[in-house]
């Protein structure tokens, strides 16, 4: 699903030159559940930047599902992660304006699902992370914990081969945070890729592999010797 071959990614020019991934290799089969942790800084959210097609890598490769995004345009890259990814963002990154459904819904519209497709689904959401009362408001009304909630259910929305999350329940409290790592564990069994940023080890244990990353570079990996 994902293989990274000494992806590098810098910041800057000349003396604000900063290298944020150093010489990154990796190689994450499909149906695998891998957390990544190391400090802050160290280069995990860029990471999951470019896997997640948000970013180009400065040199190296990284592919997602095959293909090569250092060779894609922008829209081609938007096509991906409409189609095959769900970032969870730790900023939330909901669009101020919309109301929860909205925020959930919009990904589907994007897709082209019917109206009647899209109202069951963004219903299921709102109800799986507990938000289906709080539907009709919009991010501002909401508190952190309720924004990180609706982002998780927005990132599920298409149904996606892979799930990429920024600490992504790093905002809820324990009750809510189960209910989704349950809800993830089980997409992950049908068969959906998980990379997932963590700080917390109960999250690192309910993963099949974890790998750490310290100053922009991999110093260990639970994955085979093959996949690195």
């Amino acid at each position: 699903m994902i293989v990274a071959k000494n992806v590098t990614k810098i910041y800057g020019k000349f003396k604000t030159e900063v290298k944020a991934l150093d010489n990154v290799t990796l190689n994450i089969k499909t149906s695998s559940f891998v957390a990544v942790r190391g400090p802050s800084g160290s280069g995990k959210s860029t990471l999951l930047n470019i896997l997640g097609c948000l970013e180009k890598p400065t040199s190296g490769t990284a592919l997602i599902d095959g293909v090569d995004i250092s060779l894609l345009s922008d829209l081609e890259l938007t096509k991906i992660r409409r189609n095959k990814i769900g970032f969870i963002f730790q900023n939330y990154n909901l669009i101020p304006t919309l109301t929860a459904i909205e925020n959930i819904s919009l990904p589907m519209m994007f897709n082209k699902k019917s109206a009647k497709e899209i109202k069951i689904r963004a219903d299921k959401l709102l109800k799986m992370v507990d938000m289906h009362n709080r539907s009709r408001h919009k991010p501002s009304e909401l508190s952190g914990g309720e924004q990180q909630r609706v982002a998780i259910a927005r990132a599920l929305a298409n149904e996606p081969k892979l799930i990429i999350g920024d600490e992504p329940t790093g905002n809820l409290d324990s009750k809510t945070g189960a209910i989704i790592m349950n809800y993830l564990q089980e997409l992950n069994s049908n068969g959906c890729t998980m990379l997932l940023v963590t700080h917390d080890p109960e999250i690192s244990a309910l993963a099949n592999n974890v790998v750490q990353i310290k100053d922009g570079q991999i110093v260990s990996s639970t994955l085979p010797k093959e996949d690195v």
